[in-house]
């Protein structure tokens, strides 16, 4: 399987009012994660193209929710 790079960005996104983690793999967006008080919320996008579903190994997601989740911890405190 071709390695892909997962990336977490932090960003004040238009349609929500709360700071949002975007997750990153490759070249596409796989979704978001928003946190609201003590919860987090995960959106994730349909893949793109003609591609029927994401092909992603379990522990690099996981870390990718985990970075995500402690970001957005750290932004609500700096807030």
């Amino acid at each position: 399987m071709k390695q892909r790079k997962k990336t977490t960005v932090i960003l004040k996104a238009p349609a929500h009012e709360k700071m949002v983690a975007e997750l990153w793999c490759g070249e596409n967006v796989l979704g978001e994660m928003v946190r609201e008080k003590n919860d987090f919320y995960l959106e994730l996008y349909a893949p793109p193209g003609t591609q029927k579903s994401w092909n992603l190994e379990l522990n690099d997601f996981l870390y990718l929710l985990g970075e995500a989740k402690k970001e957005l911890n750290s932004q609500a405190k700096t807030s």
